[in-house]
This record gives C-alpha cells, sequence and structure tokens, in this order.
C-alpha cells in the first residue's frame, strides 16, 4: 500500500483514518449510553469544552466538581 510520504516510509493517511474511526465509534458509543452534557461536563471538567458545560448547566465551583467526581468513581468502582 502506498503511503502519502513522498518516500512511502511515513504513514499519514492511515493515521488520519484511525482518527476518523475513533471518532465515528465514541459517537456511537455516546449515543448508545444516553451521554449528556452534564456526563461531559463531568468526566472533562478541567477541559474548555467541559468548563463551558459547568458554567451554563451547573453552578458548581472547582471543589464540588472534585467531589461530584470523586463520588462518581467511587460508584463505579463498586459496580465494577
Amino acid at each position: 500500500m502506498k503511503k502519502g510520504c513522498p518516500l512511502n516510509l511515513a504513514p499519514m493517511s492511515s493515521t488520519t483514518n484511525a482518527l476518523v474511526m475513533g471518532d465515528a465509534i465514541a459517537g456511537c458509543l455516546m449515543k448508545l449510553r444516553n451521554f449528556s452534557p452534564q456526563n461531559f461536563a463531568m468526566y472533562h471538567p478541567g477541559g474548555s469544552l467541559g468548563r463551558k458545560l459547568l458554567t451554563k448547566s451547573w453552578k458548581f465551583n472547582e471543589k464540588q466538581v472534585k467531589l461530584l467526581l470523586f463520588v462518581k468513581l467511587i460508584q463505579v468502582w463498586k459496580t465494577s
């Protein structure tokens, strides 16, 4: 299989394809598991998207968010 690299050494299109497949799988799983904006904010509170969701939908401070994450992790740990 010919690669995108002019020297035919470095994988270029295959890495892009892997990213596309990963995003497609993540999107499908989000729909199947009814992943909500609140879930996203809970699992990604430090990122810009999670912070945006937290400030719009929840009025929690950083300590409260960390406590919620801790509680959620304990719940997940107990069920596994």
